[in-house]
């Protein structure tokens, strides 16, 4: 049995360099998730694998400083990992990157053709599909499974696009669902992706993230300052207009609400701290910085509204992320998330901000031992429900069958 990640991720060593190079940091969701990935079956298989990766950075000159990606073969964790290189430019790099890929996936399989092999990867990445595509239709006998963690055209939030980049982005998210025939079986982050995909129970597995093992957190600590932390992706398409307004009816001045991130929303963001001094926003922060700020928070919120029909096919990866950190955690209910996961999650009554504000409150004015008691039930439904080897032991299962 041998083992080829397809990825877009970096490690650990190469986190640092790329955040310098980085002028809007590093997508860490998506990074954490494949790390669990790779993590998880590595462990259950007790194989070493391969991996061939791109680093997920911006194109430069808007989003990185480099126009350069300089490709790298080496050994990590007795691993080998073929980064590819390419010009950071739109257009040149994702030329380069498929042309790359099918390149080094078809020599990989001739140097393994001894071997039952298997090709995992990370969503619906063009260049990665395209690769499975060619080698499928040479007739190589290769098993191979993809995340898939985000649906394209209108089936995502992406249909909210404009102008060229929607044609482009409409374009090639046709050819992403045409390339799914060559995939033999999926994991899916919400049981409704099924649907659109037309895949058959016998294909999927559904997982909707990893909780990240020896994540840091603290048990909450007694304080009169009550802090509210959204952390991520801060676009007004998530909600983030309505949680600004629900905070600044709240006369409380003990209340802080805190922002980490990046995303098209920030100067609104900037706009309201000029006014209003609780709300501050600290900037991009990486995993373990993130970590380190939820552990002060008194509660976690997600206001991302369940307003259009891509939140069936979404699992916000920040919810599991939320929950590990042992506090209590405010979102709205979504059609992508299941209904067990709102014993531990508070939810508005309703749509307004006047219920998104009192549920704020009432969380805010909880004892410190009851906030305590809820952050450990759902930290505890969160590890066994997402550990890396639970999650994973499906896949393998669903490999093996």
């Amino acid at each position: 049995m041998k083992i080829l990640f397809l990825t877009a991720y970096c490690d650990s060593e190469k986190e640092d360099y790329l955040l310098s190079k980085s002028k809007c940091g590093l997508q860490n969701s998506i990074i954490l998730f494949q790390r669990n990935l790779v993590n998880g079956i590595q462990e259950l298989t007790g194989k070493n694998y391969d991996i061939i990766n791109f680093y997920p950075i911006g194109s430069f000159p808007k989003y990185y400083k480099s126009v350069f990606l300089h490709g790298e073969k080496r050994n990590f964790n007795e691993n080998f990992i073929n980064n590819i290189g390419f010009i950071n430019i739109p257009f040149f790099k994702q030329v380069m990157q498929i042309i790359a890929i099918r390149k080094a996936v078809t020599k990989w399989i001739k140097q393994n053709k001894n071997e039952k092999l298997y090709i995992i990867m990370y969503d619906l990445l063009y260049p990665h599909l395209y690769a499975i595509k060619s080698i499928k239709k040479k007739g190589y006998n290769v098993k191979t499974f993809t995340v898939v963690a985000d649906l394209p055209n209108e089936f995502g939030y992406e249909k909210r696009e404009r102008g060229l980049k929607r044609i482009i982005k409409k374009y090639l998210g046709k050819k992403q669902l045409q390339y799914l025939n060559y995939i033999d079986y999926f994991g899916l982050l919400t049981e409704q992706m099924s649907k659109p995909l037309n895949i058959t129970k016998n294909k999927y597995v559904v997982i909707e993230g990893f909780y990240t093992k020896n994540r840091y957190y603290t048990e909450a600590q007694d304080s009169k300052k009550k802090i509210i932390l959204y952390s991520g992706a801060i676009y007004k398409i998530y909600g983030i207009e309505k949680l600004l307004h629900a905070f600044r009816s709240i006369s409380n001045e003990d209340f802080e609400l805190w922002f980490c991130g990046n995303g098209d929303y920030i100067q609104e963001i900037l706009q309201c701290s000029y006014i209003d001094k609780r709300i501050k926003y600290f900037g991009y922060k990486n995993s373990e910085e993130i970590a380190i700020f939820q552990s002060q928070a008194t509660v976690l919120i997600n206001p991302r509204p369940n307003e259009d029909e891509y939140t069936k096919y979404s699992f916000p990866s920040k919810i599991i992320e939320y929950l590990s950190a042992a506090r209590p955690v405010i979102a709205y209910k979504l059609d992508g998330i299941p209904e067990e996961y709102y014993n531990y999650i508070f939810t508005p009554s309703d749509d307004s901000v006047q219920a998104l504000s009192d549920v704020i409150i009432k969380v805010c004015n909880m004892a410190l031992e009851e906030r305590r008691m809820i952050g450990k039930k759902g930290r505890d439904f969160i590890i066994a429900r997402t550990s890396p080897d639970k999650q994973c032991k499906k896949i393998i299962n669903l490999l093996m069958s």
